[in-house]
């Protein structure tokens, strides 16, 4: 006999750890209908049918005249039992997607050029494996489960007989090729999908999950392949918990059910033969043709023990010591990660950091936690699994580590970003302490030596803590868009900081956008959806501000800061940007006392910040910065030469490389600037065109913010060009000319002045080299590009 689909669905998900898989998770339609609304209940005892449901024959606590035995009556001596304490849990599995090995999910995310805000797919999972199943809880689901169920082991025993006979007659048989199934607990789903496979021929496919339309709690299951599947009804989502997606109770074999052999050629031990059994890919569970019942691993115990024992007339076996049984496995997990150096570049302010852990297409994620200015690093300590010597085909398999940074803590929508990556074989992580240090190649940033130390264990045990699941494809529908779209958007901004291609900055901006229209007023990620939308936004603008609105831009970014009140995780970041976006106001816009006073205002916030946070240093700089304006434009000699020591120390704090040290570079090379303008002194004019060379080797060739220093640069070449005439410093110029036209496209405010700047110093070069046809001819033609 082939197995069924319930046979093929059981097998692969008993490794979920949380009983066994039912296929049918619906309650039997024979059933009473206050028991259909409730579904599946402790003390139910019946079997599992060929399909995967339960049908409950009686139930242990329940009186003899009660409406379920009302059709079939009692066992003979049949005494309900009283119930006894048991626990509950609303949130026991939380929304997941659970798949076989061989499975590996894939998000799934709109490839248009100009991406909408729904996608048909929502995800795809790509199986490399002959067999195997799935299953899909959009809510997770909830538990209940007896506290000590071991006390009905005797009840089982002392009853098992008379059971036994009354299955008989109600099924009208005289053999009964089935085992009974007392509950003891379960967990149950608002709405589930699920589907399994088994094609030996075909070892690879694809499944994708797309949400009903009529129905957004239910994923709609497609395979590439040949495949059963099946999802709850549309008129089952009506907040009833009823469908009975797991269960584990006492399976009950009598002897007198001893067909041929159900697993062939055993000559282990018994614990020793049932791993081997029920986890190896080599040695199979063989169904023999006389066994109409599914797939059970405590079948298989029993019956084990049966034939070990001839003079027994029944075995009883729990669930839980055949899950044990699994987690008793040799493991290797990572119980503790270290990172070093992972400040370094950055170029917004992080609140948080996390790793990420992804292996044989699953992935775990360490918390998001904060980290102080000060601090040499920062330590997880989740336990997070990586190999299971069940699997001897993973030896070659490979876990990814990534590193990423947050810009918000609660709550945290989508990802983050990413900022280090790298991949290790499983064969390498055997214990002790591991060590990736990442390299340029691997790096997302332009960081000095970051680095991962990871402490491994090797243990024997079931009880792992697992980290929580980075898998957000079964949130509700509405949180899965704002997670997909501020993913994407993230993903598109980060493309646009490393290749500054105007193209990734739209695709952003639209993500961003369709995350905030779809976002409701009062929703909790609303804060989040409008800061990622202004900085989007902010950054268009200064690349193109003909295309954006700073007041919308300041309007978002208060409104954000509305949203997370005094004692928010979030607030001091959002109250450091709305500060930013204000003093890039205040300089662009001729200094308005008005600006500089809101800006004042926000600060006095600040001083409660830690003194080793990163809002800390922030604020700091964004009134140095603040202070800086004000004095060149009308500070005193006195006042300069103060501002100049302060800057000094500012730029020389560590940590080198911290993601502010640009922009105090420039500060400090402005002032010193304005102070030679002012004053006169060579030496001024000197350390600043050295400190501006520094600050912009500090940022990539095509970012924006390299503007002022460029600005402050030609500046002060062109005044040594005028000291010296070297036409080393105009060639100097004229090249960075073209540098900054590259970043002020037609319409930006700066154009005009880098255009007039490029035909002043061409014209200058022209003249010092008085090549007038040579040079006239590449004249027209630099001035040619940007006019």
């Amino acid at each position: 006999m082939s197995d069924s689909s319930q046979d093929v669905y059981a097998k692969h998900l008993q490794h979920a750890d949380y009983g066994y898989p039912l296929r049918m998770p619906e309650p039997m339609s024979t059933l009473p209908d206050h028991y259909r609304d409730s579904g599946l209940q402790i003390g139910d005892v019946g079997v599992v049918d060929r399909e995967g449901q339960f049908d409950v024959l009686f139930n242990i606590f329940k009186q003899n005249d009660n409406v379920l035995h009302g059709p079939r009556g009692v066992p003979k001596n049949f005494m309900p039992i009283r119930p006894c304490a048991s626990k509950s849990n609303d949130n026991a599995i939380p929304p997941h997607a659970f798949h076989s090995r061989g499975i590996k999910r894939i998000l799934k995310s709109n490839e248009q050029k100009y991406p909408s805000c729904s996608s048909s797919v929502d995800y795809e999972f790509d199986s490399s494996a002959p067999d195997g199943a799935i299953l899909i809880l959009p809510h997770g689901a909830e538990s209940h489960q007896l506290l000590s169920p071991e006390q009905f082991r005797e009840v089982a025993t002392k009853n098992a007989l008379d059971w036994y006979e009354f299955a008989k007659k109600c099924y009208g048989v005289q053999y009964f090729d089935r085992s009974l199934y007392l509950i003891t607990g379960f967990y149950k789903a608002r709405s589930w999908s699920l589907g399994s496979f088994n094609n030996p021929t075909n070892t690879t496919g694809k499944i994708l999950a797309r949400r009903d339309d009529n129905n957004l709690n239910v994923y709609l299951l497609e395979f590439t392949f040949p495949a059963d599947h099946r999802h709850s009804r549309r008129d089952d989502d009506s907040g009833k918990t009823n469908q009975t997606v797991f269960i584990t109770g006492f399976k009950i074999t009598v002897s007198s059910w001893l067909s041929d052999p159900v697993v062939l050629r055993v000559t282990e031990s018994e614990t020793t033969w049932w791993l081997q059994a029920a986890c190896t890919d080599k040695l199979g569970v063989e169904h023999s043709p006389s066994l109409s019942q599914p797939f059970h691993p405590s079948d298989i115990i029993n019956r084990f023990l049966l034939s070990k024992n001839p003079n027994a007339k029944v075995a009883i076996t729990h669930d839980s010591q055949w899950m044990d049984m699994m987690k008793l496995l040799y493991f290797c997990k990572a119980k503790c990660i270290r990172a070093r150096n992972i400040l370094s570049g950055l170029k917004r302010i992080p609140v948080g950091f996390y790793v990420s852990v992804q292996f044989d297409g699953d992935q775990r994620r360490t918390q998001n936690k904060s980290m102080r200015l000060n601090d040499s690093g920062i330590e997880w300590d989740d336990e997070i699994p990586l190999l299971t010597s069940f699997r001897p085909s993973t030896a070659f398999d490979k876990v990814e580590f990534t590193v990423y940074a947050s810009f918000e803590l609660e709550p945290m929508l989508g990802n983050g970003e990413a900022l280090y990556s790298s991949v290790s074989r499983v064969e390498e992580l055997v214990g002790g302490t591991y060590l990736i240090t990442f390299s340029s190649g691997e790096s997302r940033t332009a960081a000095p030596g970051p680095s991962l130390l990871i402490t491994l264990a090797q243990r024997c045990s079931g009880d792992l803590t697992a980290a929580p699941s980075g898998d957000d494809s079964n949130l509700d529908s509405l949180e899965s868009v704002l997670i997909r779209e501020t993913n994407l958007g993230r993903e598109a901004l980060l493309r646009y900081y490393n290749e500054y291609q105007l193209e990734d900055l739209e695709n952003a901006v639209q993500h961003f956008e369709c995350a905030w229209s779809k976002c409701p007023l009062t929703h909790r990620c609303r804060a989040v959806v409008l800061v990622n939308f202004a900085k989007a936004n902010f950054v268009r603008y200064q690349t193109e501000p003909t295309n954006a609105n700073l007041n919308e831009v300041i309007d978002l970014y208060r409104q954000a800061l509305g949203q997370r009140r005094p004692g928010h995780p979030d607030r001091p970041a959002t109250l450091l940007q709305l500060a930013q976006i204000l003093l890039f106001r205040y300089e662009k816009e001729g200094c308005d006392e008005l600006i500089a006073d809101e800006i004042n205002k926000l600060m006095t916030e600040s001083r409660s910040f830690s003194e080793n946070s990163h809002e800390r240093r922030a604020a700091d700089l964004v009134l140095q910065t603040l202070k800086r304006c004000r004095v060149i434009n009308s500070g005193s000699l006195a006042e300069l030469n103060e501002l100049v020591q302060e800057l000094k120390r500012s730029a020389m704090v560590l940590p080198d490389g911290y993601f502010d040290r640009p922009q105090r570079l420039i500060n400090l090379s402005t002032t010193l600037w304005r102070r030679y303008e002012k004053h006169g002194d060579f030496s001024d004019l000197d350390s600043s065109l050295r400190i501006n060379e520094q600050a912009l080797q500090l940022l990539p060739s095509r970012d924006p913010e390299r503007l002022p220093g460029l600005r402050t640069h030609g500046a002060a070449l062109w005044k040594l060009f005028e000291i010296c005439g070297d036409i080393g410093y105009l060639r100097e110029l004229i090249s960075l000319d073209k540098e900054a036209l590259l970043l002020v496209p037609k319409g930006h405010p700066e154009h005009r002045y880098w255009v007039t700047n490029s035909e002043s110093h061409l014209a200058e070069m022209l003249e010092c080299l008085a090549d007038i046809a040579f040079e006239a001819q590449k004249h027209d033609e630099e001035i040619a590009q940007h006019t």
